[in-house]
């Protein structure tokens, strides 16, 4: 599994990181099954380091999602989550002071394209969970935690409808950062509360008849376009 690497020349900074690009390439061949790593002894010997290099370097990958450690078992690999790939983006955003509208448009992109593909899935167990779910918006409406948590729900259940995993990953972790985001523009444009009900209750409605695809994906755009840029 395991490749010893050519430290001369290294610094001591650097060299943790190596290991760590080493352990993660041989992690990867796994696709995300669940493995027993060796311990910080074993990986110590087999890199010719120190064990203080292996823990940085597991330091390391348990930063990047792909470990995680037991309590008196050790270190096993792992697949990242979309918590993972949410804090990423929530670090991009902020250190590159990115503005909502940049935030808006790649949402927009990626639900555009989840809908468009939950349209080709969706079935009777589908619209009775989203029903449910705008049954819950509606009774919730005037509790705005709630209504926005139920809000990004009702957008992550179309994502996990479309069956294309990556974007179903990319839709979890950028929905995650919505929800300050959206309640914020409720509470400066209270109707928008109102109109984001009746918006999802259309796009229920277009998914049970099973309209045209380009109109139920157009209907999302609008949907999304509006609840930004109408203040």
């Amino acid at each position: 599994m395991l490749k010893t690497i050519d430290i001369k020349g290294i610094s001591k900074t650097t060299l943790y990181e190596e290991v760590a690009d080493s352990l993660e390439r041989s992690i990867l061949k796994y696709n995300g099954d669940s493995v027993k790593l060796p311990t910080e002894f074993e990986l110590a010997d087999q890199f010719d380091v120190s064990r203080t290099v292996i823990r940085e370097s597991l330091k390391i990958l348990r930063e990047r999602g792909l470990i995680v450690s037991k309590v008196g078992e050790g270190a096993y690999t792992t697949r990242p989550s979309s918590d993972y790939l949410h804090k990423v983006l929530v670090r991009l955003i902020k250190s590159n002071n990115l503005p909502d509208k940049d935030v808006t448009e790649v949402r927009i992109g990626l639900e555009c394209a989840a809908i468009r593909l939950a349209c080709f899935y969706t079935d009777d167990d589908f619209i009775k969970r989203l029903k449910k779910n705008y049954e819950m918006m509606e009774l919730n409406k005037d509790n705005l935690n709630d209504r926005v948590r139920l809000d990004i729900e009702f957008h992550m259940m179309i994502a996990d409808q479309s069956h294309n995993e990556l974007l179903k990953l990319f839709v979890h972790s950028i929905n995650e950062i919505l929800f300050e985001y959206i309640k914020k523009r409720l509470q400066t444009r209270p109707e928008g509360n109102l109109d984001g009900l009746q918006w999802h209750k259309r796009l229920i409605d277009a998914l049970e008849t099973k309209i045209d695809v380009d109109e139920i994906e157009g209907m999302m755009r609008q949907h999304l376009t509006n609840s930004f840029y109408q203040i």
